[in-house]
């Protein structure tokens, strides 16, 4: 995976995938904390902001659609529930 920041755009062998601004956010908040444990609370606080009344249910329908996007099949997904606090990108 290829992530260009500038251009807000994510390829996978060279193909664009097409991310909703949303879903492009936690994407790029997941990979800047590749391996450890990203807390809801976080990413409801650096996503939507601390003004907007989003439930946790939000943030589990985008990881839901980024995961149909990312994952390369087989039962591997690259981004893990955490149960209880949050999730994980792993490569």
């Amino acid at each position: 995976f290829t992530l260009n920041r500038t251009a807000k755009v994510l390829s996978k062998n060279e193909q664009q995938i097409q991310l909703s601004p949303r879903e492009f956010q936690i994407f790029d908040l997941l990979a800047q904390n590749l391996g450890m444990v990203v807390p809801r609370d976080v990413i409801l606080d650096r996503i939507w902001g601390l003004e907007y009344e989003v439930s946790s249910n939000n943030i589990d329908s985008y990881v839901k659609l980024l995961r149909k996007k990312l994952d390369i099949g087989e039962d591997k997904t690259m981004i893990h529930t955490i149960r209880g606090v949050g999730y994980k990108l792993e490569v």
